[in-house]
């Protein structure tokens, strides 16, 4: 079945019609989880849950503002009174775009001199995250747009 709907998909693109090549493509996806099983296709479900198979902005935007937020809380939390909530939500934010050198730029000392070792750790997964919500973003402007 997912043979089938990856003609469909390349016949799609074949005469220009994005919309329903996408459509063809999630179809095709989902037949193949089928087809693979549920172990070899945790991958394809991950996809699909995080960002509906690049169709929409709304889930990986809606997964970056919530990671934000529930990391802004968790840093709030784990610091007691030390950390104030605008600075917990400014440092998530900032962990956000770690990979970019955000973080260092904005709170460089903030995790030297605070004594909650495990903030440093959770900042490294929530900036690899961040970084994957951002490219799935971007895959889904470049499939709206049809960017080449």
């Amino acid at each position: 079945m997912a043979d089938a709907y990856a003609h469909l998909r390349l016949r799609m693109n074949a005469i220009q019609n994005h919309e329903k090549e996408l459509e063809f493509f999630a179809r095709e996806l989902r037949a193949k989880q089928v087809e693979l099983g549920f172990w070899q296709s945790i991958p394809i479900r991950i996809y699909a849950v995080l960002s509906d198979y690049g169709q929409g902005l709304r889930r990986p935007a809606l997964w970056l503002v919530a990671l934000w937020y529930l990391c802004a809380v968790i840093y709030r939390g784990g610091s007691g009174d030390a950390v104030g909530p605008l600075q917990a939500l400014g440092f998530s934010a900032a962990s956000l775009g770690g990979l970019f050198g955000m973080r260092r730029e904005f709170f460089g000392t903030f995790l030297t001199d605070f004594p909650v070792p495990w903030f440093g750790l959770m900042s490294g997964i929530q900036s690899v995250l961040g970084a994957v919500f951002v490219f799935l973003i971007g895959l889904a402007l470049r499939n709206r747009f049809r960017i080449r």
